[in-house]
């Protein structure tokens, strides 16, 4: 049982947590109180291995009462908590069903560890949601990932997967694609300054700022201070901007037709947002 249990927390099948349980009896009558605590703490006493801690001290009882406020689900008294796993924990819960997820907007269908089913959705109200999969190696997290994108990739125009090693390849070759294999010394190059028929904006400029700052604390190493930093960072700003000016006057100079028409539809947005902020577009 030890063995099994260990090997369900390295796998990361269960997930050791503490649980503190507390039984609250409330009276308006102190004698009626007491003799409901005595009935408690007998009953205790009466199930095989349980063990009833009975708060005399006032301190101890100060903090129990604050602790075990409705909706404190924060309190910093540790003084009583009991270590078990999340699937105990999750029995103990004082509630009349399980875990379902979002059944009505399910995009993905699971198996609870319990056998009910568990429904995921990728955005809630039409905003997307973040997600989060963490655990040890082994424990099955790129399985996971496959088989959500299984069942919720006819729901996006395109999916994009950056990872190491390359444990989704099959997945992508599936999709009738091939991994793109980005290494030091290969043969791809990737413009950070392409902003892929977007827009400009200030955050495309920060990043691509980012990325060079980023490329010179590797070569230089720890040797620049944040003064130093503060005066590169405006700097590559500047030039990184004055690049951006050159390209257009360039492009606008061969392309003059396309420059009139952008221009005009930037005069057209910046007319119509001054009466309406939500109607300008970009097409």
């Amino acid at each position: 049982m030890a063995k099994e249990r260990i090997s369900d927390l390295e796998r990361g099948n269960v997930v050791a947590t503490d649980v503190f349980f507390v039984l609250r009896l409330w009276h308006k009558d102190a004698n009626a109180l007491i003799s409901r605590a005595s009935i408690a703490r007998n009953a205790f006493a009466s199930m095989s291995g349980a063990t009833c801690y009975y708060a005399t001290n006032a301190e101890t009882a100060r903090q129990l009462w604050f602790q075990t406020w409705p909706g404190w689900t924060f309190g910093t008294y540790r003084g009583y908590d009991l270590p078990t796993d999340d699937q105990t924990a999750a029995e103990l819960l004082p509630w009349s069903a399980t875990f379902t997820g979002r059944l009505d907007s399910a995009e993905a269908l699971y198996d609870s560890p319990k056998g009910g089913l568990v429904g995921v959705s990728t955005q809630v109200g039409r905003v997307p949601q973040h997600m989060l999969i963490f655990g040890v190696v082994g424990a099955g997290k790129s399985i996971l990932l496959t088989d959500l994108w299984a069942q919720i990739a006819h729901n996006f125009g395109y999916i994009l997967v950056v990872e190491e090693a390359l444990s989704h390849a099959t997945t992508v070759q599936t999709a009738d694609a091939q991994p793109i294999v980005i290494r030091a010394g290969g043969m791809t190059t990737i413009n950070y300054l392409d902003t892929c028929g977007l827009p400009l904006t200030s955050e495309h400029v920060g990043s691509a700022v980012t990325l060079c700052l980023q490329t010179l604390r590797e070569n230089v190493g720890g040797q620049i201070d944040q003064a130093q930093i503060s005066t590169l960072q405006s700097v590559l700003s500047s030039h990184i901007s004055l690049l951006y000016d050159s390209a257009w006057e360039e492009w606008s100079r061969t392309h003059a037709q396309e420059a009139n028409l952008i221009a005009r539809r930037c005069w057209e947005n910046r007319q119509r947002g001054e009466t309406d902020p939500e109607a300008i577009e970009l097409r």
